[in-house]
């Protein structure tokens, strides 16, 4: 809902993300993962027909970055999920807040950066890219019980390929 009201939307045409994950841990996992932080983005890239998932995780055992690209029509898994056209080393990732962009939530305290720089490098031209993500608005911020995380939409420029390209993202910045 919306301000405490039930917001529906209608139409045949466009795209949407749906945030669904599951997972369980042993007792080694979650002691790796108790402090986590992370920064991800679900990249989509319409006139491409191309999405990407950008992710970064701090943990105590150290950071790890992912990039993949996945193609409307590309082969696809048993249980239906699309193989990935393309992925990056995570050395060849660098996820970078902009400086100045930052905005301080009234609610939590906390500081969140607005705008972020993505380096993709890779053997050849076609993997290389700079994508630069924007905020849309700035308060996005979700508070439920002790679960403080920033969750929205922003707008993706930048170049992919020696293309220029632009889209759209959502973004889950877990402090």
């Amino acid at each position: 809902g919306v301000a405490s009201r039930t917001s529906f939307a209608t139409g045949g045409r466009g795209t949407m993300w749906l945030d669904y994950v599951v997972e369980s841990y042993d007792k080694t996992a979650q002691s790796v993962v108790a402090d986590a932080s992370w920064l991800f983005f679900a990249i989509q890239m319409p006139s491409r027909d191309r999405v990407m998932l950008v992710n970064q995780l701090d943990t105590g055992a150290g950071r790890l970055r992912i990039a993949r690209m996945f193609r409307k029509g590309s082969a696809t898994f048993r249980n239906g999920a699309h193989k990935a056209v393309a992925q990056w080393d995570s050395a060849n990732i660098r996820i970078t807040p902009v400086r100045g962009s930052e905005w301080t939530s009234t609610a939590s305290g906390l500081t969140y950066p607005m705008q972020y720089r993505i380096r993709l490098n890779g053997p050849y031209r076609a993997r290389r890219g700079v994508l630069i993500l924007q905020t849309v608005r700035r308060d996005q911020e979700i508070i439920v019980g002790n679960t403080v995380k920033y969750e929205g939409l922003m707008k993706v420029t930048g170049t992919l390929g020696g293309k220029r390209t632009r889209g759209q993202a959502w973004a889950e910045l877990q402090p």
